[in-house]
């Protein structure tokens, strides 16, 4: 059985985290939380705190759904 593959999601919401998104490069997922900041080398952003909850729930819903 082949290996699963293994993607890093990084959440971060201060410009001492773009130290981290710069790191994972292509092999993760840089998420600013807050403001988006156009010189970011995060991929996306969420608006809020609120928001990092509902993609965090999507995520683990996925990840693990309920059996039927």
């Amino acid at each position: 059985m082949p290996a699963a593959s293994v993607c890093a999601i990084y959440m971060g919401d201060d410009d001492t985290d773009e130290d981290a998104f710069r790191a994972l490069g292509v092999t993760g997922i840089g998420i600013v939380v807050g403001n988006d900041r156009p010189n970011s080398a995060a991929q996306y952003y969420v608006e809020s705190v609120e928001q990092t909850r509902q993609f965090l729930g999507l995520l683990s819903a996925l990840a693990w759904p309920k059996a039927l």
